[in-house]
């Protein structure tokens, strides 16, 4: 990450670390990529469990959500969220107008 960075000083840094850091430990990656400007993962749920270990950073649903329960969720948690078809769209305008 440091060498990213580095690299990169003008940029901001998103690290993925969906199905559990890719089976390296989320809690222990997190720790690691503290550092990051937020974290890509697959669904909801791993978003949540980013904010129950106490990082505060950006969480982006790289999937987006798989169901409308999901949205008001997601806006609450204020996840950022890749919209991949209409559905997920409506379902955003449906819910971002209760916030």
């Amino acid at each position: 990450l440091n060498r990213v960075k580095q690299l990169a000083a003008n940029s901001k840094i998103v690290s993925m670390v969906k199905a559990n850091a890719y089976g390296h430990g989320v809690k222990d990656c997190l720790a690691a990529l503290n550092a990051s400007d937020a974290f890509g993962v697959a669904c909801l749920q791993e978003g949540l469990e980013i904010r129950q270990l106490g990082f505060k950073q950006s969480v982006t649903l790289i999937e987006g959500v798989f169901s409308e329960e999901e949205m008001p969720i997601a806006i609450e948690e204020k996840f950022e969220c890749v919209i991949h078809h209409q559905q997920q769209f409506e379902w955003l305008i449906k819910h971002k107008q209760a916030y």
